[in-house]
């Protein structure tokens, strides 16, 4: 049983779930323990939909369609208070092409409110955050010297991928869309320490 999470009123535990066919072998966790059932649905149907998502998101004819083989695990790397983040790591097979690909799908919860959260909810003022991660982000880049397949651009919507750890926002972007498949997602790793000011949840720093 994986570590549970220890809110005001109420204790909630995850399990492990597996999903697996011919061609498909992905865990993922479940909560229960949360007082208010709907809610717990709610999340739980969240969750099994990010699962998904990078399937979903994998453009194949439909020759192909039931060729490929797709795997993943996960991690919860951040559960504190009334949040949990939740990364699944998953990959995609198709007999004889040159390599796997990959992707990181990830979601934050407010397990209070039910609500799956968007990067630009966890600041004070939605105005100004995209400058200031946009920033720390073109320095990172600068120090790590890292080369890019096109300029990069920041964050361009609220509906950037991102998760949460227990000392940092991690913020990052698909194989192919920076980097090559050879090097990996890009990912950048933001300690709550450089955002103190900004955040809206205090269990953040």
């Amino acid at each position: 049983m994986i570590p549970s999470v220890i809110m005001a009123s109420e204790e909630i535990n995850f399990v492990e779930k597996q999903i697996k066919t011919a061609h498909i072998d992905i865990k993922f966790p479940e909560i229960y323990g949360l007082s208010n059932d709907q809610i717990q649905n709610e999340i739980n149907g969240m969750i099994y939909n990010k699962v998904f998502e990078f399937m979903n998101e994998d453009k194949l004819p439909p020759e192909d369609k039931n060729k490929k083989n797709y795997w993943g695990s996960y991690a919860i790397p951040f559960r504190k208070d009334h949040i949990i983040s939740i990364v699944f790591n998953q990959f995609g097979y198709l007999p004889r092409a040159a390599h796997p690909n990959s992707g990181i799908k990830s979601i934050t919860i407010d397990l209070d409110r039910g609500k799956a959260l968007r990067i630009v909810d966890l600041f004070r003022s939605p105005s100004n955050y995209r400058s200031i991660l946009n920033n720390i982000m073109t320095n990172q880049l600068k120090k790590k010297r890292i080369h890019l397949f096109t300029d990069f651009k920041g964050i361009q919507n609220d509906d950037q991928e991102f998760y949460l750890t227990n000392k940092a926002l991690v913020i990052y972007y698909q194989e192919d869309v920076y980097t090559p498949h050879a090097y990996g997602p890009l990912v950048f790793t933001i300690p709550y320490t450089d955002l103190k000011n900004e955040l809206k949840y205090i269990s953040l720093w």
